[in-house]
Protein backbone atom coordinates (compact mmCIF):
# COMPACT_ATOMS: atom_id res chain seq x y z
CA UNK A 1 0.00 0.00 0.00
CA UNK A 2 1.05 3.51 0.09
CA UNK A 3 0.53 6.74 2.00
CA UNK A 4 1.12 10.13 1.61
CA UNK A 5 1.00 12.65 4.65
CA UNK A 6 2.09 15.92 6.11
CA UNK A 7 4.83 16.28 8.84
CA UNK A 8 2.97 18.15 11.84
CA UNK A 9 5.55 18.46 14.33
CA UNK A 10 9.55 17.57 14.58
CA UNK A 11 10.67 17.73 17.79
CA UNK A 12 14.34 16.79 17.55
CA UNK A 13 15.59 14.12 18.94
CA UNK A 14 12.38 13.50 20.89
CA UNK A 15 9.38 13.49 18.78
CA UNK A 16 7.59 13.16 15.20
CA UNK A 17 3.90 13.67 14.55
CA UNK A 18 2.14 13.43 10.86
CA UNK A 19 -0.60 12.80 8.88
CA UNK A 20 -0.87 9.88 6.92
CA UNK A 21 -3.64 8.79 4.60
CA UNK A 22 -3.64 5.74 2.55
CA UNK A 23 -3.16 6.57 -1.60
CA UNK A 24 -2.39 5.37 -4.47
CA UNK A 25 1.16 4.90 -6.19
CA UNK A 26 -0.04 8.27 -7.56
CA UNK A 27 -0.63 9.85 -4.28
CA UNK A 28 -4.51 9.91 -4.91
CA UNK A 29 -6.24 9.66 -1.66
CA UNK A 30 -9.72 8.65 -0.13
CA UNK A 31 -9.80 5.85 -2.73
CA UNK A 32 -13.37 3.72 -1.98
CA UNK A 33 -11.07 0.27 -0.77
CA UNK A 34 -9.93 2.27 2.07
CA UNK A 35 -13.08 3.83 3.44
CA UNK A 36 -14.36 2.12 6.42
CA UNK A 37 -16.53 3.51 9.34
CA UNK A 38 -14.12 2.87 12.12
CA UNK A 39 -10.76 4.21 10.13
CA UNK A 40 -10.85 8.00 9.32
CA UNK A 41 -9.46 9.25 5.93
CA UNK A 42 -6.67 10.56 7.65
CA UNK A 43 -4.67 9.63 10.92
CA UNK A 44 -2.09 11.13 13.02
CA UNK A 45 0.96 9.07 13.95
CA UNK A 46 3.42 10.27 16.85
CA UNK A 47 6.75 9.07 17.14
CA UNK A 48 8.38 9.50 20.72
CA UNK A 49 12.18 8.41 20.99
CA UNK A 50 13.85 7.97 24.51
CA UNK A 51 17.28 7.80 25.15
CA UNK A 52 17.64 4.91 27.40
CA UNK A 53 21.03 3.80 29.28
CA UNK A 54 23.13 1.56 27.49
CA UNK A 55 23.35 2.99 24.34
CA UNK A 56 19.09 2.19 23.82
CA UNK A 57 16.13 3.83 22.42
CA UNK A 58 12.72 3.54 23.46
CA UNK A 59 10.52 4.17 20.16
CA UNK A 60 6.93 4.79 21.66
CA UNK A 61 4.54 4.66 18.66
CA UNK A 62 0.47 6.41 18.60
CA UNK A 63 -1.88 6.30 15.87
CA UNK A 64 -5.11 8.42 16.07
CA UNK A 65 -7.76 5.41 15.51
CA UNK A 66 -8.38 2.48 18.36
CA UNK A 67 -6.28 -0.48 18.86
CA UNK A 68 -9.03 -2.65 18.28
CA UNK A 69 -10.05 -1.03 14.55
CA UNK A 70 -5.87 -1.24 13.74
CA UNK A 71 -5.90 -4.68 14.56
CA UNK A 72 -8.99 -5.23 12.60
CA UNK A 73 -7.63 -2.94 9.09
CA UNK A 74 -4.17 -4.96 9.50
CA UNK A 75 -2.33 -1.69 10.73
CA UNK A 76 -1.38 -3.23 14.14
CA UNK A 77 0.23 -5.66 12.26
CA UNK A 78 1.90 -3.33 9.39
CA UNK A 79 3.80 -1.50 12.30
CA UNK A 80 5.02 -5.06 13.64
CA UNK A 81 6.14 -5.87 10.64
CA UNK A 82 8.12 -2.80 10.02
CA UNK A 83 9.44 -2.88 13.42
CA UNK A 84 10.86 -6.07 12.29
CA UNK A 85 12.61 -5.20 9.01
CA UNK A 86 14.19 -2.05 11.31
CA UNK A 87 15.32 -4.22 13.83
CA UNK A 88 17.46 -6.34 10.89
CA UNK A 89 18.05 -2.87 9.14
CA UNK A 90 19.34 -1.61 12.17
CA UNK A 91 21.26 -5.06 13.47
CA UNK A 92 23.14 -5.52 10.05
CA UNK A 93 24.69 -1.81 10.22
CA UNK A 94 25.80 -2.66 14.21
CA UNK A 95 26.33 -6.18 13.83
CA UNK A 96 24.20 -6.53 17.02
CA UNK A 97 21.45 -8.96 16.97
Amino acid sequence: CWVKGVYLELQAPEQIAYTMEMSDEQGNINLPQYQNADWPASTIVTIGLEELPGNKTRLTLRQSVSEAAAMRKGAYQGWLSGFDVMDQYLAGITGKK
